[in-house]
């Protein structure tokens, strides 16, 4: 088995993140997708029952309690590392739930290791986008390694690393080739919020796993702002696009270039049907992706 993939989920239906699709982009790369749902109190653990119906030999789920620091989110990869001990790839790959991988990128991956059989991990171009399209910021993120056990997932999950106390278990770990190779592909689409009615969801569980007092004003701060313009916009096509940009002023300034100048490229093919919806239908979704799987096959070339 060449690469192993895996995911945390707790509550992500009601925070509007598009896990369904999240999901299926990733599966061209992984031989196995492994999902740990943190007991949530919406719908997550029917939709990803529903998912793994119709993608049974890719999909394995877990039910793990979350436990962990918060103050900057370090839960998220304390839990990441909790399902990745059950990884039996050769290679791991880390997904988060709002995530959209582009299509040819899992091939381009899964030649990685043949291409540089020594390297352990790989850096891969990710793109922040507020909305559908609006480009807030891009980043690099270190999510496709070997498995090996003191490569972990750090800080708030955004990344992985060696761990220098499980390294002193593996002597070995000092002789191989430790930073990360940095690989131009087209970008991961990372979707801060997707959905205008799922906002406050969002920022309410995003105040929970990262309780560092400045964190939390910066949560508060845009929820605020979030919630003004809801309240000003009609649930119709114009008061949609009329609500993102009336965050694209919020996030002006808040990256390295103002959002309100540049947009994403493209609409990733998987969100473009959800471009309009004001929350996330994970039913729609599953029929949808059903539907797409009769005519897709969803195993690595």
């Amino acid at each position: 088995m060449l690469v192993s993939g895996f995911l945390i989920a707790r509550d992500l239906i009601q925070q509007g993140y598009p896990v369904m699709e999240a999901i299926v982009s990733a599966l061209p790369l992984c031989d196995e997708l492994l999902i740990s749902e943190g007991f949530s109190d919406d719908e997550t653990w029917p939709a990803l029952c529903a998912i793994q119906e119709i993608y049974p030999e890719k999909i394995r789920l877990f039910r793990d309690a979350w436990h962990g620091p918060t103050r900057r989110g370090e839960v998220i990869a304390h839990m990441t590392n909790v399902v990745r001990l059950r990884a039996r790839g050769r290679y791991c790959f880390s997904l988060q739930a709002n995530e959209i991988l582009p299509k040819g990128l899992a091939a381009a991956m899964r030649g990685w290791p043949d291409l540089f059989p020594r390297q352990e991990m790989f850096g891969i171009r990710y793109e922040q986008v507020i909305g559908p399209a609006l480009l807030w910021k891009q980043t690099w993120r270190g999510r496709f390694f070997r498995n090996r056990p003191y490569l972990v997932s750090r800080g708030d999950g955004a990344s992985c690393g060696r761990d220098p106390w499980l390294r002193l278990t593996h002597p070995m770990s000092f002789l191989r080739r430790g930073r990360v190779l940095y690989q131009t592909t087209e970008p991961i689409r990372r979707y801060r919020v997707l959905f205008p009615d799922c906002y406050m969801a969002r920022m309410a569980g995003q105040a929970k796993v990262f309780t560092e007092p400045f964190l939390k004003d910066q949560t508060a701060a845009e929820r605020r702002h979030a919630e003004a313009a809801l309240q000003r916009m009609a649930r119709t096509p114009k008061g949609y696009d009329g609500f993102w940009r009336e965050m694209a002023s919020y996030f002006d300034n808040r990256g390295p270039v103002p959002v309100t100048t540049r947009a994403a490229a493209t609409v990733a093919p998987l969100i473009a049907p959800l471009v309009g919806d004001w929350s996330y239908d994970w039913r729609k979704s599953v029929a949808r992706l059903s539907k797409a799987d009769a005519s897709r096959d969803p195993k690595p070339t």
